[in-house]
């Protein structure tokens, strides 16, 4: 039990720490509507941790971690499987946008360098 554990409670973490990130990376084009959208975002994610913490970890009289309710969290959430599927699709995403911005970068420094 305690390398299942183990095995889900680093994609979890993964999985949270990126939708904390995509919710700062993505955003609509008004700024209203892009307050509005990070707000709800934040919102989800304040839920969800809230959820893991008080309801899916399991922990000793003293507070400390035990265990995690996996259980709890597939009925929450669904399949751990599928979250770790889209954590592989969210990586792959993650990789590209990360070349598109060398290759911006890029683009700029040239720019610069032939406009002098």
């Amino acid at each position: 039990m305690k390398s299942l554990v183990m095995k889900f409670s680093k994609p979890l973490v993964t999985l949270l720490c990126v939708l904390l990130i995509s919710s700062l990376i993505i955003s609509p084009v008004s700024a209203s509507s892009q307050l509005n959208a990070e707000n709800e975002k934040i919102e989800e994610l304040a839920e969800t941790l809230e959820f893991i913490f008080e309801e899916a970890i399991v922990t000793d009289l003293n507070g400390n971690f035990v265990d995690i309710n996996i259980s709890k969290i597939e009925e929450e959430f669904g399949d751990l499987s599928v979250i770790q599927d889209n954590l592989n699709n969210l990586e792959k995403t993650r990789i590209l946008l990360q070349l598109l911005l060398k290759q911006i970068h890029f683009q700029l420094v040239m720019t610069v360098l032939l406009e002098t």
